[in-house]
Parts: structure tokens; sequence; C-alpha cells
């Protein structure tokens, strides 16, 4: 089942909470950003699959930006405030695997 937003959609491939992960696929369509946020209990990798998405980090005073095309990874650890543009001219599909404590949708802090 897909969940949609204003940047694209994701659905949940895989959750396994007792086991502590879960995997989810998001689509971002070009020029679109997810929110500005950070996850307390979770850590986040990121695959990219299709696209090119340019990524925001902050943690604590060290701002960085990468950009990342299909076949590289990210990790974004628990704490760290992200950000994710579809800089591209096609859709942005990406492999999200999370783990820590709650891999739930509650773990969202949001600046923007």
């Amino acid at each position: 089942m897909e969940t949609k937003r204003i940047w694209g959609h994701w659905k949940v491939l895989d959750d396994q909470p007792t086991k502590g992960y879960k995997i989810k696929e998001l689509l971002i369509k070009p020029g679109l950003s997810l929110s500005d946020q950070m996850h307390e209990d979770r850590t986040e990798q990121w695959l990219i699959l299709e696209g090119v998405l340019k990524l925001f980090t902050q943690n604590a005073n060290k701002v960085s930006t990468v950009t990342l095309y299909p076949g590289l990874h990210f990790e974004i650890p628990a704490g760290v405030w992200h950000k994710a543009t579809n800089v591209g001219w096609f859709d942005a599909r990406v492999l999200e695997v999370q783990w820590g404590s709650r891999c739930v949708e509650e773990d969202i802090l949001r600046r923007d």
C-alpha cells in the first residue's frame, strides 16, 4: 500500500518491529523535497535505485551536502537532520532501511 505525500509516495516493503527494522521504498518527484527531519530512535541507510538526489545533513554544527546517484548508498545516523531533494528530471527511487528501537512514523522531528 502506498502512502501519498506532496513530494511523491512511500510504501513499506517489510516491517519487523520485534527485530528492530523496517524497509521502505520512497519515490520522490522531480524538483520536490522531503521535509527537513531528524529521527531520535532509528538510523537509516539509503540506497539510490533511480534518479539523482541532493542530500543535506546537519549533525550538531557540521553541515554537509552530497549528491547521490543510482547505486550509491548513504547512512543517516539517529540524531542527524536531513533533507533530500530530487534534482534530476525523472522520479527518484530510494530503498530505505531503518533500524533502531522504534521504526515508526512518530519518530520524526521536523524543522520545516
